[in-house]
Formats: structure tokens, sequence, C-alpha cells
């Protein structure tokens, strides 16, 4: 997407008055956002950085939280537009081509993943490789609500992987085990093996293994719908 570079930030004295929109694009306003740290992004923040009222910047978006999600969602974008999914690939290859994308471009936009909220409209750049995920689904046989639905799924399991993957690598050990060594060690003296062997940071959790993990089941529990459906057409 081009964007038109943002404006250098401008004094008090030369910003435009209450409302006026100064030219602007939503273009210029995410470009602007997208040079700004998630965390200190405000209206305020990106009207000081185009040199414009705010007032100018809600006439485009409504708030903060719809500005991160549209920053997030256009970065987000960016990456996963570069996937390729071939149309020739089974259903199954589809859903693994899709997940690998989906997952890797959240872990790519970093904290702005914090912000990117799977519901939201879809950008043109992550469309086609939908398109033809759904039709790989449908030409297997999946009714259209139930293509609608693992897509659902798929998109919440890799949302939830790159959110640990994420924090994982900003603290450096997986939290939820860590918290889980800290609960055992207050646990009295109570034996509980099999959850202690889980805590053990050599067991794989949130890395490749458990990628390939979730996304085998989910493609396991697809296949049994499928054939669930199918067997309520035969004769």
């Amino acid at each position: 997407m081009t964007r038109t570079p943002a404006a250098e930030p401008a004094s008090a004295g030369a910003l435009r008055g209450p409302g006026k929109r100064a030219g602007l694009t939503l273009e210029q306003i995410l470009a602007a956002a997208r040079t700004i740290d998630p965390r200190s992004l405000t209206m305020q923040a990106v009207a000081d950085t185009l040199g414009v009222d705010r007032k100018a910047v809600h006439h485009y978006v409504r708030d903060r939280e719809t500005l991160l999600d549209l920053v997030a969602r256009e970065a987000f974008a960016e990456h996963f537009a570069a996937a390729h999914l071939a149309e020739s690939e089974s259903w199954q290859q589809a859903c693994r081509a899709y997940a690998t994308a989906f997952t890797e471009s959240l872990i790519a936009i970093g904290s702005l993943g914090d912000y990117f909220r799977p519901g939201s409209p879809l950008l043109v750049g992550i469309i086609a490789p939908t398109e033809v995920l759904l039709s790989a689904l449908l030409d297997a046989g999946f009714d259209d609500e139930t293509a609608a639905q693992c897509l659902m799924l798929l998109t919440f399991i890799c949302t939830g992987f790159a959110r640990t993957a994420t924090l994982t690598s900003e603290a450096g050990e997986h939290l939820g085990l860590a918290q889980l060594r800290l609960a055992l060690e207050d646990s009295a003296g109570a034996s509980f093996p099999h959850v202690t062997h889980m805590g053990d940071p050599s067991v794989d959790t949130s890395g490749a293994g458990q990628f390939r993990t979730s996304i085998d089941v989910f493609i396991s529990g697809c296949e049994d719908l499928l054939k669930a459906q199918k067997s309520v057409g035969e004769p």
C-alpha cells in the first residue's frame, strides 16, 4: 500500500482550526500512527505528528482503540499478503499454509498483535489467501457454515499461539509455565508428577512442536466433521 509521508510535527500556532480535515486521508493517518510506539499512540499524538487539530483525525477514526486496531490490521496485512496458497493444494495443506502465514504475520508485528482483533473487517491483503482456503474447504465437501466455523477456529488457534510466542520471547520464558512452577512450589509437598513434568522447560508448549500439534488436532477434527457430513448425505 502506497503511503503519503507524514508531515513534520507543527507548532501549536501552525495547527489548523478545530474540525478542519486539512486534506487528510486515512492512509496518511495510519502512516503517521505507525511511526509512534503503540503504547504511546493517541489521537492527539497522531494529530501532533501531522500538524493538524485532533478533531481532524477524529473525522476519520472514532477513538484510540479503533486506531490501534486499524494500525495492527494494516501491519498484519502487509506480512500476510505475501502468503501464497496454491489453489491445487489439498484442503489440509491449505490449512497448514494459511495457519503458518497467519501466525508468522502476527508474531512479526510484535506488540501490535495485542490490538489485533480477528473479528475485524478483512483488509484486501488478507482476502486473497482466505478465499483460497475457503475454496479448498468447500471443494472438499464442507458446507458453507462449517467452512466458516473451521476458518474462525483456525484463526483463534493461530492468534492464541502467536500471543503466547510473543510473550514468551519478551519474557525469556513461558509465563504460564513459570506461574505453574511457582504454584507447585507452594503446593505444601503434595506430589503432582505429571503436572510437574509439563512445567519442565524441555517440554515444548510454545514452540514449533506445539504449533504442529495444534494444527494436527485441528485438521483431525475437521476430517471427522467432513466424514460426518458426507455420511449424512449417503443413502
